[in-house]
């Protein structure tokens, strides 16, 4: 039997979108009748722990790749937003730094480096990769 449906009293929600720490814990029995009442619910449930799934995978193959150099401009790549080319900055760079296992110092530097290399323009809010990174 699947643990979500053998384990007691109450079932641990997922964390919130990035960069918000918190969990939520509800009564078991609430959660499996409102998946039961709502296939919906349970579907939409489901697509998120995939995608959450996804999210986990790929932040550990980033902190497989040694180089600070790489490993910042597959985190870009990975956040770009449509047309893949812009991020937004939330919080600060030193967070992101945290997330993808480097100092803040090394995530600085590399920024400059990849900006004065032509590769991303940064704003305060915003990083845009140039039309060569998408290449």
């Amino acid at each position: 039997m699947p643990k979500l449906l053998s384990s007691p009293k109450s079932i641990t929600a997922m964390p919130p979108p990035p960069r918000h720490r918190g969990f939520g814990v509800y009564p078991k029995p609430v959660v499996l009748a409102a998946f039961r009442t709502d296939p919906a619910l349970a579907q939409a449930f489901m697509a998120r722990l995939a995608r959450q799934l996804q999210e986990l995978r790929a932040r550990m193959e980033l902190r497989n790749i040694r180089s600070a150099r790489d490993r910042v401009l597959q985190y870009l790549r990975l956040c770009a937003g449509p047309p893949g080319r812009s991020i937004v900055i939330e919080g600060q760079l030193q967070d992101i730094a945290a997330e993808i296992g480097i100092s803040r110092e090394a995530l600085y530097r590399t920024l400059a480096a990849l900006a004065a290399e032509g590769r991303l323009t940064r704003t305060e809010t915003t990083i845009l990769l140039n039309k060569r990174e998408d290449a």
